[in-house]
């Protein structure tokens, strides 16, 4: 299962852009929404109403819920390291908060970033740690069970031992914000890319037409037609994390949009 991951922000449109036209609908009745020009507005009072009706969810539930997720780590991993409101929210919507759950009939365009479809196993010790800590006195999971860097991770912090207090570890990387911006003459908007281009090539083609043969003439003659159109080729290598640090906001899928729409 693959869980796309909206705001309350998050319009109809917005979501077309990501999802795919013909997606929507079949995404949208598999969360028990309806067709809305503010989906995400409605997803979250969705999620208000289940925090309202729902109880507390026993460890046993959390074991089930658990075993049908062992098939892709990602989704493992976000799920145990849950709180229990979230778990609450689970129960009722059987998808995560501020995530809409994607029914396997639906292929999204491989730009859409989404938790979950690596196919990646969860490992058997891993696997046993968070069973264990289910079974155990407090039925709490640490999250030191994946590790200490998790790549789900919304806030990724460091501290500086200097100072004493908390730096956003993506602010401490020079990113070219500002100086590589792609502009929209149709609709006058720009956009930026977090990083210089590695490659580019800019060339322009003349065109010519071969004329009829000519008496005592052995060699073809050609005639020039005109130039153009010209074309600058771009190679960027950059990572969905680049942009907050977290690789589920979207950001790279909202450049990767603007692209394809000024083609």
């Amino acid at each position: 299962m693959q869980y796309l991951q909206i705001s309350e922000t998050t319009t109809l449109t917005q979501l077309a852009n990501m999802v795919g036209d013909r997606n929507v609908d079949a995404i949208l009745t598999a969360n028990s929404l309806k067709r809305t020009p503010n989906v995400g507005k409605a997803f979250a009072k969705l999620t208000e109403r289940a925090m309202a009706v729902s109880k507390p969810v026993s460890w046993e539930i959390k074991t089930n819920v658990l075993n049908t997720m062992t098939g892709d780590d990602d989704v493992f991993e976000y799920a145990s390291t849950m709180s229990e409101n979230a778990w609450r929210i689970y129960s009722v919507l059987d998808t995560f908060p501020g995530m809409l759950k994607i029914p396997e009939s639906v292929v999204l365009p491989s730009s859409t970033s989404v938790l979950g479809g690596t196919d990646a196993k969860v490992g058997t010790n891993i696997y046993v740690k968070v069973m264990d800590s289910l079974k155990s006195e407090t039925h709490t999971i640490d999250p030191a069970i994946f590790n200490t860097y998790s790549t789900i991770s919304k806030d990724i912090v460091m501290t500086d031992k200097r100072e004493g207090n908390k730096v956003d570890l993506y602010s401490m990387f020079k990113l070219p914000w500002g100086k590589i911006t792609l502009y929209s003459s149709l609709s006058g908007e720009t956009i930026d890319f977090p990083v210089y281009p590695e490659e580019l090539s800019d060339g322009r083609k003349a065109n010519f037409t071969t004329m009829p043969d000519t008496l005592y003439q052995y060699e073809p003659w050609y005639t020039y037609q005109g130039s153009g159109p010209r074309q600058m080729t771009y190679t960027f290598h950059f990572h969905r994390d680049m942009w907050t640090g977290n690789h589920l906001d979207g950001k790279a899928n909202e450049l990767v949009r603007f692209c394809e729409a000024c083609c």
